[in-house]
């Protein structure tokens, strides 16, 4: 077993809240992503690269982003930022460990022997972290069993801790992530069931 994490923190919750708020249509989305204070491509458009070169995975000069599209890949559908990866022994790679001194990112730390108590701790310490700027999630609980998530709704987005798979091993790893989706200020915060289908549901589909 093994962990590795970059906590949440008020730079990033300062940066996350701020894009969140801000318009992701492509002719303003530069403006919003500097605005967040993250790092500019050296193209100069993040726009451009996302939505002409696909270039989903961007730097934000301390950690990575994900952003997510719809099938048509003209819109914005979701932002992640993850801060944590678990993977059990079975999974573990010996020849390429998850935890190596010389592999782990400024910021990072990690446990060679992390557990999954481990990995539930770093989320929950995250969940404190935006619980005392937003104050308590709407919903907060367990899905496929072992998993857990915790959500607020901040205008017409979501804002999610959420534990998962580990998209880019195919759900050999977990990993846990800041999630933000938008989502009408008229519709119930997804719990149970419903909650793939909103958070994971729109990367993918028609715009």
């Amino acid at each position: 077993m093994a962990l590795v994490w970059s906590a949440i923190d008020d730079k990033l919750l300062d940066a996350a809240l701020g894009f969140a708020a801000a318009s992701w249509e492509r002719g303003e989305l530069d403006a919003s992503w500097a605005a967040a204070g993250w790092y500019v491509p050296g193209s100069g458009s993040l726009a451009d690269g996302l939505f002409d070169d696909l270039e989903q995975r961007q730097s934000t000069g301390d950690r990575f982003v994900s952003i997510g599209l719809n099938a048509d890949c003209t819109s914005i559908v979701a932002v992640t930022v993850e801060f944590a990866t678990f993977v059990d022994s079975a999974e573990d790679d010996e020849d390429e460990p998850l935890v190596s001194s010389d592999k782990l990112d400024v910021g990072w730390a990690g446990l060679p022997e992390g557990t999954r108590a481990d990995f539930d701790e770093v989320w929950r310490a995250a969940v404190e972290t935006v619980t005392a700027r937003l104050g308590p999630p709407a919903v907060a609980g367990t899905h496929d069993e072992q998993w857990h998530h915790a959500i607020w709704r901040v205008g017409d987005v979501l804002v999610a801790l959420m534990q998962g798979e580990h998209i880019d091993t195919y759900g050999l790893w977990d990993e846990a992530a800041l999630w933000i989706v938008p989502h009408p200020v008229d519709a119930p915060v997804p719990a149970g069931g419903e909650l793939y289908d909103v958070m994971w549901g729109p990367v993918g589909q028609p715009g």
